[in-house]
C-alpha cells in the first residue's frame, strides 16, 4: 500500500513572510517553511512590503512592489514534480 501525496499537485492557500521565513500553506494540509535567505529578492523587501502577496493561481506568487512570480517548484526544488502550466 503507497501512502502520503502520491498525485496530489500541491495548492498555495496561505503565505505569510514574517520572521525571516517564508510559510506556506498548502491546500493540502501541508506546511513549507523556507528561509528568506534563499530568496534574496524576497529578504530585499520590508515588512510592510512582503504583507502585499498576490497568490496567482493555485502555484504561484508575487508581491505588491517586486517583480519576479515566485513557483511552488522554487521552494520545493523538484521542478520535474511540481512545474508550473
Amino acid at each position: 500500500m503507497t501512502e502520503g501525496y502520491i498525485n496530489i499537485k500541491p495548492e498555495i492557500e496561505f503565505i505569510n513572510t514574517e520572521n525571516k521565513l517564508i510559510q506556506v500553506s498548502l491546500k493540502d494540509g501541508r506546511k513549507l517553511i523556507i528561509p528568506l535567505d534563499k530568496f534574496k529578492s524576497i529578504k530585499k523587501l520590508n515588512i510592510e512590503q512582503r504583507k502585499k502577496i498576490q497568490i496567482i493561481g493555485a502555484d504561484a506568487f508575487t508581491f505588491d512592489d517586486c517583480a519576479e512570480v515566485y513557483h511552488l517548484e522554487q521552494l520545493l526544488g523538484s521542478y520535474t514534480n511540481y512545474k508550473h502550466n
